[in-house]
């Protein structure tokens, strides 16, 4: 009876520790997937400004609500 409580035990142990790295990995692959397009769409509307695509007041107000997404 001993041996049958110490394995459900640790596999009980085992499958919640797998299940929390996965859940870790998760978020922090979404978290810096986030971070990467935010920093790309920057990017893009820079690089929009300094083609002159854009005048400077369409440049600041994009960039405006860039950043009140990052919040």
């Amino acid at each position: 009876m001993q041996t049958l409580i110490s394995t459900t035990g640790m596999t009980i142990l085992t499958l919640s520790n797998a299940i929390l790295w996965t859940l870790l990995i998760i978020s922090v692959a979404a978290w810096a997937g986030q971070s990467w397009r935010r920093n790309h769409a920057e990017h893009v509307l820079a690089d929009r400004f300094a083609r002159g695509d854009i005048d400077p007041d369409e440049y600041r107000k994009r960039l405006q609500v860039l950043s009140s997404k990052r919040g």
